[in-house]
């Protein structure tokens, strides 16, 4: 891949070419022109370099800015390789957290100190989703993916020699939010108040089941036995935002599991499935039956897990409720079992517990069962 050196007309220096190759998006050949104020040896060395760095994968003076390689990326990889669900999700996620900030950037400039500012800043912006509060660690974790995924197609295209989104850190994880469980009181306001709402069959799922939410949503009619009233666990509905909404299998082995139901929660399944037939009578060939989901969309579709949890705080702030997240009403099972005198094991079992451990950090919260453990031992052993 030879270039040359030619003397300038004025005689103070010297005009350098690189031959850089082929570009792989535009087809055409490429050069690198640069002028040197030093002697013919200066001028040598530097057509070295140039070629060196050619033939170690350096693509050199390509010109693209982010702006205009994303869109290629885009074009060529995205759209061509994921489904058309993930590639919104990657236009939007782009739109929203990396062309503002990184778009008229050169893409061979980009180095890992700008990535890592960038990413540093993003945990101080604002939604832009219009909700209150800062970008969510999980938010900024994925924009780094997406990032990453998209540098890597710029190595195998030989626009960029390495990774710089490889060398940057992510923000610390922030501390898990603390687990606010319902009382029976609560709970019982709560299941009143949300019996006349779209989402009253998952509320009631998660307070008398114990099941996780992507369970809940993931649940299909086919794994509903009626006469043993037993619920089978089989699989749960997720969403990131470079996948999108998808289904995929339980969390671990013991999640996939069987879970013992009440007529109650059974009868409120049976109201449920009423109007979801009602639905599909409506909409005819427009109502997707293939996922067979006991809680879909009105057109048959998996919902969305994080759309269900942000109208249940809305829900809870209308009503004049205790704010809890909807995975509280998972620990709220587990608490109110407990403080029942149920079996830490059985509840574990109920849960999909992989490790008892995790089970025994409800215990912590239990303070009304410690204080009637301490009274019947004061019954037993009667002090002066």
């Amino acid at each position: 891949m030879a270039g040359h050196i030619r003397k300038l007309p004025n005689g103070r220096g010297y005009e350098v070419v690189g031959e850089l190759g082929i570009d792989p998006l535009t087809k055409k050949r490429k050069r690198t022109r640069r002028v040197i104020e030093g002697n013919a040896k200066e001028a040598k060395a530097l057509l070295d370099k140039i070629e060196q760095e050619v033939r170690y994968g350096v693509a050199i003076g390509h010109g693209l800015t982010v702006d205009a390689y994303l869109d290629k990326w885009i074009e060529v990889y995205v759209k061509p390789k994921l489904a058309a669900k993930t590639t919104l999700s990657y236009e939007q996620l782009l739109r929203l957290h990396i062309r503002p900030y990184l778009g008229s950037v050169k893409l061979e400039d980009l180095n890992p100190l700008i990535l890592q500012k960038h990413i540093n800043g993003l945990t101080k912006i604002g939604r832009k989703d219009g909700r209150q509060g800062n970008l969510s660690f999980r938010t900024v974790q994925y924009v780094h993916r997406v990032l990453h995924k998209a540098l890597d197609s710029a190595i195998k295209w030989q626009l960029l020699s390495c990774n710089p989104a490889a060398a940057v850190e992510l923000p610390a994880k922030p501390p898990k939010v603390a687990m606010q469980p319902l009382d029976e009181t609560q709970a019982a306001a709560l299941i009143q108040a949300a019996a006349a709402t779209p989402y009253y069959g998952p509320i009631v799922m998660a307070l008398l089941t114990g099941m996780r939410r992507g369970e809940i949503l993931g649940l299909r009619w086919e794994d509903i036995d009626v006469e043993q009233s037993l619920l089978n666990v089989r699989q749960t509905v997720q969403f990131t935002p470079d996948l999108g909404i998808f289904i995929k299998a339980p969390k671990s082995a013991l999640s996939a599991r069987q879970v013992t139901v009440s007529e109650a929660v059974l009868k409120v399944l049976e109201n449920h499935r009423i109007r979801q037939i009602e639905q599909k009578l409506n909409l005819g060939k427009a109502y997707n039956k293939k996922p067979d989901l006991v809680f879909a969309t009105p057109e048959g579709e998996a919902m969305h897990p994080d759309k269900m949890s942000r109208w249940f705080l809305g829900f809870l702030k209308v009503a004049g409720l205790t704010r809890v997240r909807f995975h509280d009403l998972r620990h709220s099972h587990a608490t109110l079992l407990l403080e029942r005198g149920v079996n830490i094991m059985e509840v574990s079992r109920r849960l999909g517990h992989a490790d008892i451990r995790t089970t025994q950090g409800y215990t912590h919260i239990l303070p009304k069962r410690q204080h009637e453990i301490a009274s019947k031992l004061d019954d037993i052993v009667k002090l002066n």
